[in-house]
This record gives C-alpha cells, structure tokens and sequence, in this order.
C-alpha cells in the first residue's frame, strides 16, 4: 500500500473493507473481538486521548487529553446545551475532529442520548438521514451548513422537523448563515468556540435564554477567561486582546515542552493566540487569530469586522478579507466575495470606521470562483 510506502515507521495498519495481505481487516477483528466490555480502572489525570492539532498553521501536535478534564468538558456541554435521552445526534464531521467529539459524541452519550454516524459529510445524505432516523441535534462547521441549505429541492422533498437545534463552529461564522438556517430548516442554531488543547470546548451559547448573533457565546461553567493586551493587562468589556483561559480540561503538548512553556504560564493560564471582545454581558465574540490582525496606518483592523460589512448586501453570500501591502497605510484590507445567484458586482458603502473598509473587493457569482 502507498501508506506503507510514505510512511515506514507505521508497524499495524488497520483497514476497512477489502484488507490487502500486509493490513488487518477492521471488520475482522470486530467479529473475533470478545462482547464483553473490559473494564479498566483510570484516574483523572491519567490521558485518554491524544488527538493531533495544528489550530490554523503549523506542525501537528499531539495533545494529552486527560480523563478527568474530557469528563469535565462533556459534562458541561451536556448541561449548558440541556441534553438528555430525547436527543438523537446527528454527526458527519470526523471523529478525530473536536466538533464532532466534544459537540456531540463525548456530551450526547454521556445524557443518555443516541448518536447516528454517517461515514463522511454529503449534503444529501445528511438531509435524508435526519428523515429517516429523526434526529433532533446536529452539529457541523459553517461550509457544511452552507451545502446543507444550498440543498433547497431536497430540504422540501425530506421531513427535517424533527431537529430541534443544531451547533455550529471550528470557523468563522457568518450571521446571516445562521439566520437562514432557522428560517429554513426551522430549528434553532447556535456558535460556539473551542480548541483541543483549551477543555476543548470554552464558550458555547445557550440552548434556550438570550442568545447574541456572531457571538460564541459564555463560558462553560468552571472555565476562567481573561482578555488581554500584548502586556498581559485585562481589557475593559468592548474592547478586543487575545483570550486566555483555565479550566479543568486544559491539556499539554506530548513531547513538545518548549512549545507547552510558550503557550501555558506559570499561573496555568493557556494563551490561546486568539482575539476575542467580551461584552457586559459576558458574552464573547471571535475576531480571529492574533497574527491575522492587519495593522493599517497603525490601526489594529480585525478581518472578521470587516468581512461582517459585506455581509449585509443581500448580493453577498460569502466572504472573506486578507492583508495586501499599501504604499501609505502599511496594510490594507480586501475582500474576496461570493456573490448569491442572480446578482452581479455592486458597489457597496459602508457606515464602518475607514479603517475597517475594505480597500478593494473581487466578487465571483456563487457556483464560481471567488477569486
């Protein structure tokens, strides 16, 4: 096999379907596997998962996941999200993948619910699965959402009012996503933020109370957040620094001490890297990766601040801003836009800060390419 090839210190390769001589058939060892349950006895700090994450650059690391911190986690999202044995959750994202784990699995069995696993995300399949196995949860990132509703004749032909709410994350997400997702499929849906090494899951929003569009939501019950300057000094509610937080699912590096050193303090405080602005409410927004910051004139300019502006021309389904050069401001943002069906290129005018307009913008309809 080509993995052998690529890959030479790989001793056990497990596979499913067709097994070639030099691999072990998943399905097999399934059928000589004993029905009774080993039971194993753990202690809270012992590790009971090392997923691998590289946030939105660099190197995989693995990350030491303990039992007592993913009880924490699972139980906490179990609460806030109201969970019990009603729910049927409905999951296609990976399993490796922290929404699907720690959004659904890990905090739907843990109320007693059921779990339908689909092998792979296709809108279609989703649509007729939440049909034919009544889900009433789902959880997702925002492009699958997006294919999910791009789905129009097969969202009248299946009966989806069985799902009552559904989470979003892992990404930026659009508010208008989550509005015609609710005037659609009409179940309620939600943001919220995490990261594997950070509990996973640190705001989510409440299932039933005041929800706050584009916000991540609150932070789980035990978890502690602090916004900061580049000074490490505590920033006033409105005002944007990145997120620190700890909690007892907080989790370090294996094998990777400096890279631990740098992101966790002596207090056990996690900087995540992540900009963040908290209201008097205690709700927090994402802004996004403290390196994606662009700096114009000396301006701090976030591009989720200015990919919001956009948003509001009914043209507009996507969008999404980078840096490019500019002779006098240092910096400058620019967008990249996809346009909905039937709309061509419109000028647009913003009431935002000159500072967080964007300088130039590319359109491209929405079955084409954005730029």
């Amino acid at each position: 096999m080509r993995l052998r090839a690529d890959v030479p210190a790989v001793r056990t390769l497990v596979v499913t379907g067709a097994a070639p001589a030099d691999a072990l058939s998943y399905e097999r060892l399934l059928e000589a596997a004993s029905p009774e349950f080993p039971t194993v006895q753990v202690a809270p700090g012992d590790v009971c998962m090392q997923p691998y994450t590289s946030g939105s650059t660099g190197k995989p690391k693995g990350v030491l996941l303990t039992h007592g911190g993913q009880f924490w986690n699972a139980d906490a999202v179990r609460r806030v999200m109201m969970f019990d044995e009603t729910e049927r959750a409905l999951v296609a994202v990976p399993l490796y993948h922290k929404n699907a784990m720690a959004s659904a699995v890990k905090p739907i069995l843990m109320a007693g619910g059921a779990l339908v696993i689909l092998p792979g995300f296709d809108a279609a399949n989703v649509i007729a699965a939440i049909d034919r196995y009544r889900c009433t949860y789902m959880t997702g990132v925002p492009a699958m959402f997006r294919l999910i509703l791009n789905q129009k004749a097969l969202l009248a032909q299946h009966d989806v009012s069985t799902l009552r709410w559904a989470a979003c994350g892992s990404a930026m997400v659009a508010p208008d996503l989550l509005k015609e997702f609710e005037e659609t499929v009409h179940a309620g849906i939600s943001e919220g933020y995490g990261l594997t090494e950070g509990g996973p899951v640190v705001f989510e929003s409440p299932r039933f109370g005041p929800r706050k569009v584009g916000s991540a939501g609150l932070p789980l019950p035990g978890c502690e957040v602090r916004v900061v300057n580049a000074d490490g000094q505590e920033r006033r509610a409105g005002e944007a620094g990145e997120l620190w937080t700890r909690n007892p699912g907080l989790a370090r590096y294996y094998n990777a001490p400096e890279i631990t050193a740098q992101k966790f303090d002596a207090e056990g405080w996690l900087h995540t890297g992540d900009l963040v602005r908290g209201d008097a409410d205690g709700y927090y927004t994402i802004l996004g990766r403290l390196d994606d910051m662009i700096n114009v004139g000396g301006e701090n300019v976030y591009p989720k601040e200015v990919e919001d502006t956009p948003l509001l021309h009914p043209a507009v389904r996507e969008v999404v801003v980078v840096s490019v050069p500019h002779a006098l401001k240092g910096e400058a943002p620019v967008a990249f836009v996809v346009l909905r069906d039937g709309f061509s290129s419109t000028p647009c005018r913003s009431a935002a800060p000159a500072r967080s307009t964007a300088r130039r913008c590319s359109g491209a309809p929405e079955r084409g390419s954005a730029c």
